[in-house]
């Protein structure tokens, strides 16, 4: 919704314009002024984002309050609103180098009030629609474009939400189970003997001692134990 500021010494003109922006779409008027002293007050206290300025009202006109309105508010547009703010008129030109963004001139010599309400809608609702809305691009993005939107945290099915201010956590760690290393044992003479890596890096066990008495036949055979 974009806010408007109303300053006229008119009352006759205020209701005017507030009539005009309360059919029009996204505008809404957020207060009056009866001249430039009055609405220094108000825009501090209102914050509008689009201000309407009439240029010939008492104790301070519109060029005056517009030149203390950018020492302030640099932003904030104003569009002057008056008999005076013709084209090419020398109120309209030194309004715009007072620091005015814009400039629509009061119907004149209309038949209606239904006609002059129209006149008013067709003349500053396109300005305001366009002014307002530059103010509501997000800080930083380039002028005309809006900020995109951040892109969302994608989790796996069933995993818990990232906590704020930490990364998403990345897939679980894999555990891989060592099988223990086979060690080869070899009997000999009845009795296991292990082997660190390899039966082959073990000693050999010594022969079994034979008795002299044996006959040399009994000491070739295999079952010889005296």
């Amino acid at each position: 919704m974009i806010t408007v500021l109303v300053v006229d010494d008119s009352v006759v003109v205020r209701r005017l314009i507030v009539d005009a922006l309360g059919g029009a779409e996204n505008i809404e008027v957020v207060g009056t002024a009866s001249n430039g002293l009055l609405a220094q007050a108000k825009i501090d206290q209102l914050k509008p984002d689009v201000i309407t300025m009439d240029i010939e009202m008492p104790q301070m006109d519109g060029i005056e309050a517009v030149r203390e309105l950018r020492k302030r508010h640099k932003q904030i547009p104003v569009i002057m609103f008056s008999t005076l703010s013709a084209a090419g008129a020398s109120a309209t030109l030194e309004a715009l180098a007072a620091g005015a963004t814009d400039y629509v001139t009061k119907p004149s010599n209309v038949g209606s009030v239904n006609e002059s309400i129209a006149a008013v809608r067709s003349e500053l609702v396109p300005k305001i629609h366009a002014l307002g809305g530059r103010r509501r691009v997000a800080p930083g993005a380039p002028p005309g474009r809006p900020s995109a939107p951040a892109a969302p945290i994608r989790t796996r099915p069933g995993a818990a939400p990232p906590r704020a201010g930490l990364p998403p956590a990345g897939p679980p760690a894999v555990r891989v189970r060592r099988r223990p290393e086979r060690r080869h044992v070899r009997r000999s003479a009845g009795r296991p003997v292990a082997r660190s890596t390899s039966w082959r890096s073990a000693p050999r066990p010594a022969a079994p001692t034979r008795s002299p008495r044996c006959s040399p036949a009994c000491r070739r055979t295999s079952r010889c134990r005296s």
